[in-house]
């Protein structure tokens, strides 16, 4: 067989690979591993993403927002890290500055209503930049916290 004919069988038989369904991979169940939306191919949907991480073992996504976490459910997924925000994290602010404390609390608490009602497990929150913060300074800002 010439090398090119071997591309073109390859080509077709992937093809017609992703039309039949796929049974899921094979786990011992140790590992529990969940995955970003970035890690799959952009051109997919989120559902496909959820079809495609159910087959290969994922047990859920990170930081989704919560509008699609009935996908995530609909796979038998689950969100396993949730974020205090209606958007993507805000890495420059947070927690650590004064200035956003009632908002960022405010935001914690109904996101881990949220999170207590529809099973995720982690919460991710963000404690913001530095801006020349030593970090006595930032441990003495947080105290309040604990």
């Amino acid at each position: 067989m010439r090398r090119r004919d071997l591309l073109a069988a390859s080509a077709i038989g992937a093809l017609m690979g992703r039309s039949q369904p796929q049974s899921a991979l094979a786990r011992k169940g140790r590992i529990k591993q969940s995955a970003f939306i970035q890690n799959f191919d952009p051109s997919l949907s989120f559902d496909e993403m959820c079809s495609l991480a159910k087959r290969l073992g994922i047990v859920g996504f990170d930081v989704v927002q919560s509008e699609n976490w009935p996908i995530l459910r609909k796979y038998g997924l689950i969100p396993t890290l949730a974020y205090p925000t209606v958007t993507p994290p805000p890495f420059t602010e947070g927690i650590g500055q004064r200035e956003h404390h009632d908002e960022m609390t405010r935001l914690a608490h109904a996101q881990i209503d949220l999170c207590a009602a529809q099973g995720c497990p982690t919460m991710l929150f963000i404690g913001g930049q530095r801006r020349g913060v030593s970090y006595e300074q930032g441990a003495d800002k947080l105290r309040w916290l604990f």
